[in-house]
């Protein structure tokens, strides 16, 4: 068994049998290196992500030349966007145009990535506004039905509601699971135990296992929270009010 922050140097993965628990950011990028080596990859999922292409490539000599001439716009916009990214953010409400519109725009950026230009570079209002954000959801539920193969995988790798979760970017995650040697499991349906050889569902269907990878990821976010005095209604403070 391995946990992601005390990963190993040296593994060898290839030919191994390889489950992987956890679905966030840590887990995506983990379930796309995997697959090249891994004899078998099983993501045992509790909730779906909406994942957006990162549009990470090569750097060309006219993209270096726009950027360095362009220092001072792009840290202006840090300073003064929204989102505090180095992107163009939208000011248009997304209902205002017409459907062929907003799906042109969802496409293009899609196309060239990433997940924060995706969010607030499309349109004005989708963390706002519930008909905006739907448009946004549905675009990428869209995007899975085409992308994966077979059904039942396209259902279980689609997240229902809003675009509300954490960004999370990487480039060819949906296409993986259309791997012979790549499945994913809902453990949310079907509650998942480990055994010595593996794991078991609660359907009693059993993995056997070589490899147990907890891709459950760090405190990256929210722990700023701990670390503030932020007190909300009656005094209560904010992070131990959130705990439960």
């Amino acid at each position: 068994m391995f946990h992601y922050r005390n990963w190993p140097d040296a593994h060898d993965f290839s030919k191994k049998r390889v489950g992987v628990i956890g679905n966030g950011p840590t887990s995506v990028q983990l379930i796309i290196t995997l697959a090249d080596q891994a004899k078998q990859l099983v993501s045992f999922q509790r909730h779906p992500q909406h994942v957006v292409p990162n549009g990470n490539g090569p750097v060309s000599a006219d993209d270096r030349k726009h950027i360095n001439e362009g220092y001072n716009e792009i840290w202006k916009n840090v300073k003064t966007n929204i989102s505090g990214h180095a992107i163009i953010e939208s000011s248009i409400p997304a209902m205002s145009v017409t459907a062929k519109e907003r799906e042109r725009v969802l496409e293009q950026v899609w196309q060239t990535g990433n997940g924060i230009k995706f969010l607030f570079g499309t349109s004005g209002d989708i963390p706002i506004r519930d008909e905006a954000n739907k448009e946004a959801a549905d675009f990428i539920r869209r995007k899975i039905r085409h992308i994966a193969k077979g059904p039942i995988k396209a259902r279980t790798l689609t997240l229902p509601g809003g675009f509300n979760r954490r960004l999370v970017t990487a480039n060819g995650y949906y296409e993986t699971f259309n791997r012979e040697n790549v499945d994913v499991m809902d453990v949310l349906g079907t509650p998942m135990e480990t055994i010595p050889n593996g794991v078991k569902l609660s359907d009693v269907t059993v993995y056997n296992l070589e490899v147990i990878v907890f891709a459950t990821g760090f405190d990256a976010v929210d722990v700023d929270c701990m670390y503030y005095d932020i007190s909300i209604a009656r005094c209560r403070r904010f992070y131990t009010t959130w705990e439960g």
